[in-house]
């Protein structure tokens, strides 16, 4: 039997030399089956970097620069016995392409070794990560940027939560806002991804009995309420989704997470983040967690946007802007409702949209250490319901503009209005750095744009990159057709189910809520401040 090195190094080298180039980026791992949990059903393989010439120190990670996320990269497995250890291969290069696999894969059977499979895997960003669980039944949704660990229960509890294998959930619904968008994604769920378990909508929780009413007639709902308390104390539901208003999520919060449902959150997590810190280390306390409701990670042309600046193909970044601009209180005689009162909300587009660009931002090239912000109310009486006479102050802001900073000097702005005429929906994304820029909008969902920097000026231009609907493991509608908003939360949940099947961690999770949240609460003491605020630490 060849040792690592020879069939990593010295035989590709000797037997394909024109890939030397390509094949510089292979990493080697070594696993061995260990039993992670006995109540758990299935095993894990723990991967552990193998020493090599270039890289003697197997906990140092020289190959991708530290910092730019995570890309997705292509994985060839291969073992020469039923026997470990087995020996999994890595590319980490932007430039090895699909069509290499059967090449290697020919090379590992010269050298002894079966070819396993050749399949999607993620990628390190620099620092030291064990390969996920190998999820055979269960194809990843998105790449996997943590680890999974064991999840811890809470003490009263007599045995963990572990629901591999269920060909159905049971799934209960807080709130029927937004919460008509979940409701009709957790329905459809099962014909996106027939892997996944199918949604049973069992209970819903509305503030009124018309509500509960028209929800049950709507989608199905087996049972209504007018009290989440009643909800959350059910015993047969194995998920709970929460769509409120911020000021009901720490009171839920705190009664979902000493149950044993796994909880889907809408964002923000909290009016303040002294709120999202108690959530959070209430979580922690119990060995819980929950996932957030930052649907728009789940674009592909994101994706793609994310493996392209994880990969270096970016270079260093200079700049960036973000907007998140909406039309939809543009009418000063539009009721704001909850929205207008900071007491309820926690903030106007500060805590509302602008969430979602900072967690988009973050996603993808990092998250800013310091904040300067302005922000304005235009409309500061409007009526208390629509066509009432009676108006109520505002105490939220219309718009916000945010000066960002990062930890490596780049600047950048996100926005976020409620009041933009001709902006419908409009959420868009620019990056600029060193050696590339790309570019992303809502209004233009299915493209991604791409332009290279090169030595003539007048030769650098915009590329389009279809990406349209290419999502791994879905069965319906195909990847070439164009994709809408709804889409975006049928793959969100996608990822939240997977992850009740498989026990791997929610991703994003309550700690990615706390984070967006310090920077919500960094760019609101910048606007009342006029001055640079630093953004705190989540703990």
């Amino acid at each position: 039997m060849l040792s690592p090195y020879v069939v990593i190094d010295l035989l590709p080298r000797m037997i394909f030399p024109s890939l030397v180039p390509r094949l510089e980026g292979l990493e080697a791992y070594a696993s061995l089956p260990v039993q992670r949990n006995q109540r758990r059903e299935g095993r894990r393989r723990e991967f552990v970097r193998l020493p090599t010439p270039d890289h003697p120190d197997p906990l140092i990670r020289k190959d991708v620069p530290v910092g730019l996320g995570v890309g997705v990269k292509w994985q060839l497995t291969g073992f020469a016995s039923s026997r470990p250890p087995r020996f999994s291969f890595r590319y980490t290069r932007a430039e090895v392409s699909q069509q290499l696999g059967p090449q290697v894969a020919r090379l590992l059977r010269t050298c002894g070794l079966r070819y396993a499979r050749f399949k999607r895997a993620p990628c390190g960003n620099g620092e030291v990560r064990r390969r996920e669980e190998e999820q055979e039944a269960v194809p990843a949704l998105i790449p996997r940027v943590h680890p999974p660990v064991p999840r811890r229960v809470h003490a009263d509890r007599d045995r963990e939560i572990s629901m591999s294998g269920a060909s159905r959930l049971r799934a209960g619904l807080i709130g029927l806002g937004v919460g008509k968008l979940y409701a009709a994604a957790l329905a459809s769920l099962h014909h996106y991804y027939p892997e996944l378990p199918a949604i049973e909508l069992v209970a819903l929780a509305t503030a009124t009995e018309d509500s509960a009413r028209r929800g049950v007639e709507q989608f199905g709902f087996q049972r209504a309420s007018t009290d989440y308390r009643e909800l959350l104390e059910a015993k047969d539901l194995d998920l709970v989704v929460i769509a409120t208003p911020p000021d009901l999520h720490l009171p839920m919060l705190e009664s979902a997470l000493a149950t044993r449902m796994a909880i889907y959150i809408d964002k923000p997590l909290a009016r303040s983040l002294a709120e999202a810190r108690r959530i959070w280390r209430l979580a922690q306390s119990l060995g819980r967690d929950a996932q957030m409701i930052f649907q728009f990670r789940h674009v592909p042309a994101l994706y793609r946007a994310r493996d392209l600046v994880g990969d270096g193909r970016l270079g260093e970044l200079f700049s960036f802007r973000v907007a998140y601009l909406r039309s939809s209180y543009l009418d000063p005689l539009q009721p704001l409702r909850w929205k207008g009162s900071l007491e309820r909300s926690g903030g106007g587009s500060l805590n509302d949209t602008a969430p979602h660009a900072l967690d988009l931002l973050s996603w993808i090239a990092g998250t800013p250490t310091r904040l300067a912000a302005q922000a304005r109310t235009f409309v500061e009486e409007r009526p208390v319901a629509r066509g009432d006479t009676h108006l109520t102050t505002i105490d939220t802001d219309d718009h916000v503009i945010l000066l960002a900073a990062m930890a490596n000097q780049a600047i950048g702005t996100v926005e976020a209005g409620r009041m933009v005429a001709g902006s419908v929906h409009d959420f868009s994304l620019e990056l600029h750095g060193s050696r590339a820029s790309l570019r992303w909008s809502l209004l233009d969902a299915n493209h991604l744009y791409w332009a290279e920097a090169r030595a003539s000026g007048s030769e650098v231009t915009w590329e389009q990159i279809p990406t349209l609907q290419r999502y791994p493991g879905a069965s319906l509608p195909g990847w070439d057709v164009p994709l809408g908003m709804m889409r975006f939360h049928v793959a969100s949940l996608g990822t939240f189910v997977q992850s009740i099947q498989s026990g791997s961690p929610f991703d994003p999770g309550l700690e990615q809520g706390v984070r967006v949240q310090a920077m919500v609460e960094a760019a609101g003491r910048a606007a009342a401040s006029s001055r640079w605020e630093e953004v705190e630490p989540i703990v």
